[in-house]
């Protein structure tokens, strides 16, 4: 076995909180990462220990040797080179690191799913299913010399025929929907009374095609009141009238800036 130094380091006793995107995050500073593996329990918990690897041996001694016997939050981490011959094989090969699995929320989703009602052909197959597997162990225990019967080859072949029973009524239903001709709907005395136990009136269904067109509805304005200030219709602006007005000359833009005299005026001399 070879016990050369590798890529990877191994931490122990690291804080809480300090999972794989956190240990990804801080072990950048010495090079480039390559994956990164937090030890977890059935449950998904942290245990306290991390692989670290490295893409060069040299980063990977470097990072040991820096951060061995590192405080960190109130925690002293223990760090080492992993050996050639200890490194595991969730290191070796994967993504950069796996995402936490929440066993809590699987197991709330496996018994929702069980207590989903099942078929009666879900029910049917579940059955056959079982009665193999049971035929498959009899003959295990004849193999060894194991004399055992059991009466299932009675209730596997009532189950295989229940099954084809009910394929063959879903098959026949279906040609019936797809072969039935479109027709007007035919009223029944038990379609003419609800589940409260009124009477209904029977209604004629009449094909699409058959149906007259639809026309926009007039509207009655018989109800409106002229009268009234809402129903008014709408003011048009007034007109002003200007003819009382003196008409005076366009006034002309002077042509110099020097004020002309006016020679009309008897004090203009």
């Amino acid at each position: 076995m070879s016990t050369t130094n590798t890529d990877v380091i191994r931490l122990k006793d690291i804080p809480y909180g300090f999972f794989e995107k956190e240990l990804y995050g801080y072990f950048r500073q010495f090079g480039t990462v390559k994956r990164v593996r937090v030890v977890r329990s059935k449950k998904g918990n942290p245990t306290g220990i991390a692989y670290v690897k490295f893409t060069k041996v040299g980063v990977a001694e470097v990072a040991a040797e820096t951060m061995d016997n590192y405080l960190l939050a109130e925690k002293r981490l223990r760090c080492k080179v992993v050996e050639a011959d200890k490194v595991p094989k969730c290191v070796q090969t994967g993504p950069l690191y796996v995402p936490i699995v929440n066993v809590r929320e699987e197991k709330f989703q496996k018994a929702r799913k069980g207590l989903v009602q099942k078929s009666d052909s879900q029910d049917k197959k579940m059955r056959i299913r079982l009665l193999k597997q049971m035929k498959a162990r009899m003959e295990k225990l004849k193999a060894m010399g194991i004399d055992y019967e059991f009466d299932y080859q009675s209730k596997y072949k009532a189950c295989a025929e229940s099954l084809k029973e009910s394929r063959a009524l879903k098959t026949e239903e279906k040609k019936e929907d797809v072969d039935s001709p479109d027709s007007d709907y035919n009223s029944d005395e038990s379609d003419l009374i609800l589940a409260d136990g009124t009477e209904t009136s029977p209604t004629r269904q009449l094909p699409l095609r058959q149906l007259p067109p639809a026309t926009s509805p007039t509207r009655d304005n018989s109800h409106f009141d002229i009268s009234h200030p809402r129903h008014l219709p709408p003011a048009t602006s007034p007109t002003r009238d200007i003819s009382h007005l003196r008409h005076l000359p366009p006034a002309s833009s002077p042509t110099s800036t020097s004020p002309t005299r006016d020679i009309s005026h008897p004090m203009a001399n």
